[in-house]
């Protein structure tokens, strides 16, 4: 059993090659942004075995979605403190 927890926005959306780069460090569509905050998040979510996955939404907006295996989260000792 997978924990998955979607996040979808109404905005513009992102074009197929910045879709394809967001979790690649240094890329952003921001003139005044690193492009470190996806890729950290990355890094933070494999740490439990979990994926990351970004895409743009089927009628606009971007869709966020992270997942993970239920037994991992269980003996981590994450809470929702």
């Amino acid at each position: 059993a997978s924990v998955i927890f979607r996040v979808r926005d109404q905005g513009p959306g992102l074009s197929e090659e910045d879709a394809r780069q967001c979790l690649k460090p240094f890329h952003t569509t921001k003139a005044r942004h690193m492009g470190i905050g996806l890729p950290i998040a990355l890094r933070l979510i494999a740490r439990l075995d979990g994926k990351l996955k970004a895409e743009r939404g089927a009628s606009g907006g971007f869709v966020m979605e992270v997942s993970w295996p239920a037994d991992k989260l269980v003996n981590s000792g994450v809470t929702a403190d």
